[in-house]
């Protein structure tokens, strides 16, 4: 519970309830953030910034199941929305990469 509550704390995903009792976590996921190069002042000025405008928000439950010591983790949208698949993946990859 603790790994992957600091998993999602380290990566920056929104924590917006979470249950420990019944072992689940509703979160705010728009997908990873990736570091790219920063525009110089120039750049700023003359670029459009549609990939902060086109990051959606979406709400996950994340359910821990401990069975016989092994926990599994997994991740489903609240609310159905077209295909979230991928955003459903990448968030349980973002949880498995920050766990430590």
């Amino acid at each position: 519970w603790v790994l992957v509550r600091s998993a999602l704390d380290e990566a920056g995903v929104t924590i917006l309830e979470n249950d420990r009792d019944l072992a689940f976590l509703n979160v705010r996921f728009s997908g990873a953030s990736v570091d790219e190069d920063q525009p110089g002042f120039i750049g700023r000025l003359f670029s459009r910034n549609d990939e902060e405008s086109a990051a959606i928000q979406q709400d996950f439950i994340v359910r821990l199941v401990d069975e016989d010591g092994v926990v599994t983790v997994s991740a489903e949208p609240l609310e159905s929305a077209d295909d979230l698949s991928d955003l459903t993946a990448e968030l349980l990859l973002v949880i498995n990469n920050n766990l430590t």
